[in-house]
């Protein structure tokens, strides 16, 4: 039975956003990456995305998020 709950948990690795500040987070449907990236891979930078999808949900955070 369709339901019109997800439970979305994210998880950044030790590597992934080094240096940069987070203040929103989306979630994307259709997204198409670069082919030859590694397999398992889950943050993209923006030029390793070839076409971005359709945006369901936009979040800005009331806290920003600083990756040191």
């Amino acid at each position: 039975m369709p339901t019109k709950w997800a439970y979305v948990r994210v998880v950044f690795d030790f590597d992934d956003a080094v240096g940069e500040t987070i203040r929103e987070l989306g979630i994307f449907f259709g997204t198409t990456v670069e082919p030859d990236l590694p397999a398992g891979q889950r943050y993209f930078l923006p030029e390793q995305i070839v076409s971005p999808g359709r945006l369901k949900l936009l979040h800005r955070l009331e806290n920003k998020i600083v990756r040191e």
